[in-house]
């Protein structure tokens, strides 16, 4: 039995058949990869509408196990009106929140914890996760993790990776779920679900793939402070500017930006503002 879930609602179960069925169902994973699910569609599909890009959240189910959870990249039709729908895995939703500049200095797993605290401090809830770490040490059991500019937090957490080893998972079925980090092996491998036909001859695509809601400018150097020039003192107290409008139809994804060559905040502001646009 596969089912799958867009945000709350059952869209597809394989036991119900005739206008529910599917066109094609694939789903990869990998240890410290977002993995991708790829579900196809025909044009008279219930669910065909349910998908959109980086907001909807979709589960996949096989006999009850939660096999994939990740969300809407961007939908492809065919010139039938067949819809492939490209899912990509919740290690992603890290990439929505930045990492300011920082400077970390203490245990590895203490600073994974932090890290994820702070990603869960700029998403909504259905985002967020509990962090855990088992078995993550170096040498010292300490580290030393810093950097002058700003950076997604996927980013950080690749570069804990590099330093530590280990592997990411998620568990649980309910939000928010755990992210594990863990030393020891895993005992999850690369799975795939295939059924149907996979048909790739796309003819239109919704892809984007550097989609942002909010952008978190940086203008030049300050000469004495040695600090970046941010629009916090002419944006009311926030260092970012988001596109209302689109976060009410994607979710909140933040984008570091830089100029070096403006030093004015009133500027920089206008040129945020601008990109964003």
């Amino acid at each position: 039995m596969i089912q799958i879930y867009t945000d709350d609602t059952l869209s597809y179960d394989s036991r119900l058949g005739g206008e529910y069925d599917l066109r094609g169902l694939k789903i990869t994973t990998g240890v410290n990869k977002g993995g991708t699910a790829e579900i196809v569609l025909p044009p008279n599909h219930p669910a065909y509408d349910s998908f959109i890009s980086y907001k909807t959240t979709v589960k996949i189910y096989k006999d009850s196990l939660l096999k994939f959870r990740g969300r809407v990249l961007y939908t492809s039709d065919d010139f039938y009106k067949q819809r492939t729908v490209l899912c990509e895995g919740e290690l992603c939703f890290l990439q929505d929140a930045v990492s300011r500049p920082y400077l970390y200095q203490d245990t590895p797993a203490n600073v994974f914890i932090e890290v994820i605290k702070n990603y869960n401090s700029q998403v909504a809830n259905n985002r967020q996760f509990n962090p855990y770490a088992l078995g993550i040490t170096d040498s010292n059991n300490y580290i030393r993790l810093e950097s002058e500019t700003a950076e997604d937090v996927l980013t950080t957490i690749n570069k804990l990776i590099e330093r530590c080893g280990g592997h990411i998972y998620f568990r649980g079925d309910s939000d928010p779920r755990i992210i594990a980090w863990e030393g020891k092996d895993s005992y999850r491998s690369s799975q795939t679900i295939e059924f149907g036909e996979n048909l790739l001859d796309f003819s239109s695509s919704g892809a984007n793939t550097s989609l942002a809601t909010a952008v978190l400018p940086y203008g030049a150097k300050d000469e004495e402070t040695g600090e970046r020039i941010t629009i916090e003192s002419v944006n009311s107290g926030k260092d970012y500017l988001v596109d209302e409008e689109a976060k009410a139809l994607r979710g909140f994804i933040i984008k570091p930006v830089y100029w070096d060559d403006v030093t004015v905040p009133a500027n920089l502001l206008t040129k945020a503002a601008e990109w964003l646009g």
